[in-house]
């Protein structure tokens, strides 16, 4: 008899992670399902960290994490029709239906290019 090869799951399953960057969907319409704002440490100093829950038109129900270093973002989503809670030093934002949006990058009068979505 054949000795059954045990199966195992992958650590990574379990654990959250920051999640894709935005560059991965942008320019591509996409629905927004809730969205976090927080500060963590970017080279040494504290950067705003928006971290997104998206999931295509195509396919709602597959949520996935993306997330972006931009504090225009985080101003911009923060005017969205959302509950607000705030959880330690994050500010969690849940929408009561998903959103449509496009993010792209536009250019600043200094050079810079920010995230902003339509």
């Amino acid at each position: 008899m054949a000795k059954e090869t045990p199966t195992y799951e992958r650590a990574s399953t379990y654990v959250k992670g920051i999640g894709e960057s935005l560059e991965k969907v942008a320019d591509r319409d996409v629905l927004v399902h809730g969205f976090s704002v927080s500060h963590r440490p970017m080279r040494g100093e504290p950067k705003t960290f928006v971290s997104l829950n998206l999931s295509t038109v195509n396919d709602p129900t597959n949520i996935q994490l993306f997330h972006a270093w931009s504090d225009s973002l985080a101003d911009k989503l923060a005017d969205l029709p959302a509950e607000r809670t705030d959880e330690d030093d994050v500010r969690v934002y849940v929408l009561a239906s998903p959103l449509l949006l496009t993010f792209e990058r536009v250019a600043t009068a200094a050079g810079f290019r920010v995230w902003t979505f339509k």
